[in-house]
């Protein structure tokens, strides 16, 4: 299959999605008006600045390079701006890729934004999703049962780990955070719950700011001014092994995004038994029963995930049972391989 991404090229994940299909031996050419850094896959840049306005500005653009390339398949990521792009092109068949915000956040911004979501998921042959509230946002947007592949992206089969039994009952509470430090994943909330875990424990309290992001700097001169910069690494943005070894020195993960999908991010740490907390938002929900597979809390509400955050320290949870169905549900239905064939699969029937 010869495949035409068309998605950022500076992330992870299409990086990470393109080189899925090229291992698996189909041609794949990577089409991004942003730069792809050191990937290592074919590249065709496209004109523009990532404005929408600059995704129907690079139409021309790349119409001449579905020509040159004549693929048997284009697939955009992000429905209103890459999917809007490959609905432009007018090429068939066409698969749009939803990662999350673009339904959960930008489509909800106006009308206009809404319907250039809607018009472009018209266009698509297939829209991939992975979380079943991007399957009620597609259903909303006009995008028929039939159409829709629900598949979360995944980890890697080799990241999830034996049984490691539950939380230690003594020693440092090590917590983590890797969610990036913009406004929609609320780091703040993490770091303002901190002094209220720390004064409430006896035990050693250490927390782990994996990732960067444009609010590095507030967040850590936050950390200052609530007197626990000694207990808050930042750790800025990591490779994937060192992230993976963070995770492992942790024994609870902590997220509080105000929107999510299906979180990588959470799966990651889900595979290697960590104890999730987590907002409590429809994406989590999927993957988390409260008291069952971790502990919820109110998006926002820094007092109620401190709170959450003492159970654990106290003891006074479980954790082994919860580590155990964390690792079994990651296991049927969050290893990337597993995945990734589904979505390989609808994309050959595609093209035939």
């Amino acid at each position: 299959m010869r495949l035409l991404l068309l998605a950022d090229a500076s992330s992870l994940h299409s990086k990470r999605w393109a080189g899925w299909f090229a291992g698996r031996g189909h041609d794949v050419l990577l089409a991004s008006l942003e730069a792809p850094g050191d990937a290592d896959i074919p590249f065709a840049r496209l004109p523009g600045r990532s404005r929408w306005t600059d995704y129907i500005g690079a139409a021309p653009a790349l119409k001449r390079t579905i020509a040159g390339y004549k693929p048997d398949l284009v697939n955009a990521h992000f429905v209103p701006n890459y999917g809007f792009l490959g609905a432009l092109s007018g090429f068939r068949p066409l698969a749009v890729s939803a990662w999350g915000s673009d339904l959960l956040i930008s489509a909800r911004r106006s009308i206009l934004h809404r319907a250039r979501a809607r018009w472009a998921l018209s266009r698509a042959c297939l829209a991939t999703c992975d979380g079943q509230v991007l399957v009620e946002e597609l259903l909303g947007l006009g995008v028929e049962p039939g159409r829709i592949l629900n598949v979360p992206m995944g980890v890697d089969r080799g990241l999830i780990v034996g049984r490691r039994g539950g939380l230690p009952p003594e020693g440092p509470v090590n917590i983590v955070s890797t969610r990036g430090l913009e406004p929609l994943y609320d780091v703040e909330t993490v770091i303002r719950a901190m002094p209220l875990v720390s004064n409430s424990t006896k035990r050693p309290v250490n927390l782990a700011i994996v990732g960067g992001g444009r609010l590095r700097d507030s967040l850590e001169r936050l950390a200052r001014e609530l007197g626990i910069e000694k207990h808050a690494t930042f750790t800025g943005r990591l490779d994937h092994r060192e992230l993976i070894d963070r995770l492992d020195q942790a024994g609870i993960y902590v997220t509080a995004s105000r929107s999510d999908s299906t979180s990588v991010s959470l799966l990651e740490a889900m595979a290697r038994g960590l104890v999730p907390v987590a907002g409590d938002i429809p994406g989590n929900r999927e993957w988390i029963e409260d008291g069952v597979g971790g502990l919820l809390f109110p998006p926002g509400d820094h007092a109620a995930l401190a709170r959450r955050i003492l159970e654990l320290a106290a003891g006074s949870v479980d954790t082994g049972p919860m580590i155990e169905r964390n690792l079994e549900i990651v296991r049927k239905r969050g290893c990337w391989q597993g995945n990734m064939e589904e979505v390989e699969n609808a994309f050959m029937e595609l093209v035939r």
